[in-house]
């Protein structure tokens, strides 16, 4: 069966449970002068949120949630450790002034994987840092509207493959990794999009 790419242009708030006040908060968005541009089943956002935008007719308004277990997943534990903080030395152009508390960090895995890591903690010895997305463990509610929705062109997917290997150009939104999206000449807020990683900021 042939996969059908489309070209989805959305505007929307992203909500998540702030635990300690009890309600809802918003952690990201974009608006409609900058909207979310991209191609779907191109693996460049959340399978859930793109199958709900895909029925979602231009110039009408969205309201879902997509639960954690369909999106980053519970909270894990074991995805927090402590780092000698030699490891970080050893690292070619290290510099010890971005290791600080809130800071986002690559780390690499043993295979050569690269993840993104929040640094909870940082001591004489040792880092502490957690490898969790920053929104496992949370319900994603989404808000928005769709500005375009159709089937993708030819020379959209290819272009769109090309920004998603790291080929873009100027104007790319990034979200979701490198060059994974396009925010219509403008960058998003926050971080996410939707997105399997990285962020709109």
């Amino acid at each position: 069966m042939k996969i059908l790419n489309k070209y989805l242009s959305v505007f929307y708030d992203l909500y998540v449970m702030d635990s300690d006040k009890g309600e809802e908060e918003r952690v990201e968005g974009c608006d409609r002068t900058r909207p979310l541009v991209f191609i779907s089943k191109m693996g460049f956002a959340l399978k859930p949120f793109e199958e709900q935008l895909e029925l979602v007719e231009a110039g009408n308004a969205f309201d879902f949630t997509i639960p954690a277990k369909d999106a980053y997943g519970e909270y894990d534990d074991e995805l927090v450790f402590n780092v000698d903080i030699k490891q970080f030395e050893k690292s070619e152009g290290f510099n010890r002034k971005h290791l600080f508390e809130g800071n986002v960090i690559n780390v690499y895995g043993p295979d050569g994987q690269v993840a993104n890591a929040l640094i909870l903690e940082v001591g004489e010895d040792s880092v502490t840092l957690d490898l969790n997305h920053p929104h496992a463990g949370n319900d994603l509610h989404f808000k928005g509207e769709v500005l375009e929705n159709r089937l993708a062109t030819n020379d959209e997917i290819a272009a769109f493959v090309n920004m998603m290997s790291g080929g873009c150009g100027g104007g790319c939104g990034n979200c979701g990794g490198g060059c994974g999206g396009n925010c219509d000449g403008g960058d998003c807020e926050g971080g996410g999009c939707g997105s399997s990683g990285g962020c709109c900021n």
